[in-house]
C-alpha cells in the first residue's frame, strides 16, 4: 500500500436509482468516476441503530443519450454526415451502473461482528449516495480476518492496482483449488505464484509436471526442491497399475494374453510363492542353455515368456514344466506366449525411449530417480517435482495413478505424518470427463476422484490446472471449493465454467473472453467474495517459457 493511498478520501461516484433489492441495484454515475469490477460502498443505519457500510461491486456500465435518438443517428449516418455538424446534442450523456451487493459491514466499535460481511435483509434506499472508498479500507475488506500465517499474496485488484490481493492459504491446501483457462492465459504462472508463498511457509508439496513448467523452482529454491524422474518398481506397486502401464503401450491384448500377462507378473514379483519354482527354473534353463532372467521389470516379464517358449520347444517328455513355471502359464498356447513376449518388449523399448527424453529434459536440474521408499518424498520444506516431460499421456496417467495412490494410502496408514498438497497440471488428461483412452487414465481418474472426495479428511489437498475445462471430470472439479478462472474463449469451456463455478455471476462470466494475460476472476473460499485480479509474475520460470522467436532469430 502506498503513502498516497493513506491520504485518500471517499469520493462520491453516483446515486442509487430505480428499484432496489437486497442483492443489486442501479445507480447514476459521473463520467470517469468508477470502472467495471470496481468496489464502491454506501453507509446507512440499520433498524437497531448500528452503522453499516454496504460493500458493492460494479458489474456493468451503460451509456445513454436521451437527446440522441437512434432514428436520428441512423438518418445522419445514411446521409454520410457527421453528428458533430448537426444540431443533435452530445452533451446529455446518462451513465448507469449495475451494482452487485456483496454484504454489509458493521462499523460500530463495540459490535463483535465488526469486520464481518453480513447478508442484507433489507435493500438500501433509492437516492442514497454511493462512494469510491480509499484503498486502505478496500484492502481491509478484502483481507477480513485472515491470519498473517495464512495470507498468500498473488497480485492486485485490476480496478485498483495499488490494492494488494491476498488469498487464504488454508482452503488452498485443504479444500482443493481449480485454475482454469485457455493456453497462454497464465495458469502455470498463477500456480507458481501461489506455490512461491507456500514454499516460504515450508508446506509439503508434490507437483506432477508434464511439460517442465515447474522445473525453474529448482533454480530459486535449490535446497528445498527435488526433481524426480518417475520409474515403476514392479515388486512394490499395485499390480493393476503396473499392468495398465504395459497395456498403454502394448494395446489389443486378448483375454488369453491378459491372463498370461497376469500370471507372468505374479511370477516375477511374488517371491514368497514362486521362489522355489524360480530357483528350479534357473537350474533347468542353465542345463538346457536357455536364457532365464526374470527381473522385476517389463524386460523380466518378457524374459519369462521367452524362457518358457524355449523350454516348450525342447519337447522334453520326462520334464514337467509346471515344476518351474505357473501351471496356467505352462498351459497357455505358445502363440499367446509369443504375442505377450513381443508386446512386452515393444512396450519396454517405448518406455526406454521416453525415459531417455525425460533424462535430457531435466539433465541440468540434476534430477534423481524416484526412490522405492516413496514416503521419503513428503516432508516439511520438501518440494517434490515428478518430471513427466517426454512420456506419452497414457504413461503419464499410469504414473500419476501409481504414485498418488501409494502416497495417499501411506498417509491414511499414518506412515506419512504431515499433510501435503498435490499439483496436477493438465488435469483433464488425468481426470477426464469423457473419452478415456487407456486403462492408465481410468486408474488416474479413480485415484483423483478418491482424493478429491476424501482428501480433506486426511489433509491431502489438490490444485487442478486445466486448459480444457470442459474435458475435466465434473465430479472431481465439483469438489473444488475455490476457483481461479482466467481467459477462456472456447464456448464449451465457458459453459462448463459457468456451470461448475457457482459463485460466478452472469456479468462476471461475460468477462471470461475479455481477460488479458495474467488477469483472473477469483472466487470461492480463498477470498471473501469474487473479485477480478491481476496476478503478479512469479520469480521462477518454466522449462519452456514462451519467447519472442522473431527477436531470437534477428539476434543471431
Amino acid at each position: 500500500m502506498t503513502d498516497t493511498a493513506k491520504k485518500e478520501e471517499y469520493k462520491k461516484v453516483g446515486d442509487i436509482l430505480g428499484i432496489v433489492t437486497p442483492f443489486e441495484f442501479y445507480m447514476a454515475i459521473k463520467p470517469g468516476a468508477t470502472s467495471l469490477q470496481d468496489l464502491v460502498c454506501l453507509d446507512r443505519y440499520s433498524e437497531d441503530g448500528k452503522k453499516e457500510r454496504i460493500w458493492t461491486k460494479i458489474t456493468n456500465i451503460e451509456l445513454f443519450n436521451p437527446l440522441l435518438p437512434k432514428e436520428a443517428v441512423h438518418e445522419v449516418s445514411s446521409a454520410g454526415d457527421k453528428i458533430l455538424e448537426t444540431v443533435l446534442s452530445l452533451s446529455k450523456e446518462m451513465i448507469t451502473a449495475k451494482v452487485q451487493i456483496i454484504g454489509a459491514e458493521i462499523l460500530d466499535e463495540d459490535d463483535e461482528r465488526k469486520g464481518e460481511l453480513i447478508a442484507l435483509n433489507y435493500p438500501p434506499n433509492p437516492g442514497t449516495p454511493v462512494y469510491r472508498p480509499n484503498s486502505i479500507d478496500v484492502q481491509n475488506i478484502l483481507l477480513g480476518k485472515i491470519e498473517d500465517h495464512r495470507k498468500l499474496h498473488i497480485g492486485s485488484l485490476r480496478s485498483r492496482p495499488e490494492v494488494d490481493v491476498f488469498i487464504d492459504a488454508n482452503p488452498v491446501v485443504n479444500r482443493h483449488l481449480a485454475i482454469l483457462a485457455m493456453t497462454g492465459a497464465g495458469k502455470s504462472w498463477t500456480c507458481r505464484k501461489i506455490l512461491q508463498g507456500l514454499i516460504e511457509k515450508d508446506y509439503p508439496i508434490i507437483i506432477f509436471d508434464p511439460h517442465g513448467d515447474y522445473a525453474g523452482l529448482k533454480e530459486i529454491y535449490k535446497e528445498k526442491v527435488t526433481i524426480y524422474m518417475p520409474t515403476i518398481h514392479y515388486d512394490q506397486e499395485n499390480k493393476d497399475s503396473s499392468l495398465s502401464l504395459i497395456e498403454s503401450f502394448a494395446y489389443d491384448f486378448n483375454e488369453a494374453q491378459l491372463d498370461a500377462l497376469d500370471k507372468a507378473y505374479d511370477y516375477i514379483t511374488n517371491d514368497k510363492y514362486y521362489s522355489k519354482k524360480k530357483s528350479k527354473a534357473k537350474e533347468f534353463c542353465s542345463e538346457n542353455d536357455i536364457n532365464f532372467n526374470p527381473g522385476k521389470n517389463i524386460w523380466g516379464i518378457a524374459n519369462v515368456f521367452e524362457s518358457l517358449i524355449d523350454a516348450k520347444e525342447l519337447k522334453l517328455k520326462d520334464v514337467n514344466l509346471t515344476d518351474f513355471y505357473p501351471t496356467d502359464l505352462v498351459n497357455a498356447n505358445i502363440s499367446t506366449l509369443r504375442a505377450c513376449m513381443r508386446r512386452c518388449r515393444n512396450a519396454g523399448s517405448s518406455i526406454n525411449k521416453m525415459i531417455e527424453y525425460n533424462k535430457r529434459s531435466y539433465e541440468k536440474f540434476k534430477a534423481e530417480l524416484l526412490p522405492k521408499e516413496i514416503t521419503n518424498i513428503i516432508g516439511k520444506g520438501k518440494i517434490t517435482i515428478i518430471g513427466l516431460a517426454g512420456y506419452d499421456i497414457t504413461i503419464q496417467a499410469s504414473m500419476v495413478s501409481v504414485i498418488l495412490s501409494s502416497l495417499f494410502m501411506e498417509r491414511i496408514k499414518g506412515n506419512i505424518k504431515l499433510p501435503y498438497l498435490c499439483i496436477i497440471e493438465e488435469a483433464h488428461n488425468f481426470a477426464p470427463g469423457e473419452g478415456i483412452e487407456s486403462s492408465g487414465q481410468q486408474s488416474s481418474l479413480m485415484t483423483l476422484r478418491r482424493i478429491a472426495t476424501e482428501g480433506r479428511k486426511f489433509g491431502v489437498g489438490l490444485i487442478l490446472i486445466s486448459q480444457r475445462p470442459s474435458r475435466l471430470n465434473q465430479t472431481v472439479a465439483s469438489q473444488c471449493n475455490s476457483f481461479i478462472v482466467m481467459r477462456t474463449v472456447n464456448p464449451a469451456d465457458q459453459a462448463y465454467v459457468k456451470n461448475i463455478v457457482e459463485t460466478l455471476g452472469k456479468e462476471d462470466a461475460a468477462l471470461l473472453q475479455e481477460l488479458q494475460i495474467g488477469e483472473a476472476l477469483i472466487s470461492g473460499q480463498i477470498v471473501r467474495f469474487p473479485l477480478l485480479a491481476k496476478i503478479k509474475p512469479p520469480i521462477s520460470r518454466g522449462l519452456h517459457e514462451e519467447e519472442d522467436l522473431i527477436k531470437y532469430i534477428l539476434d543471431i
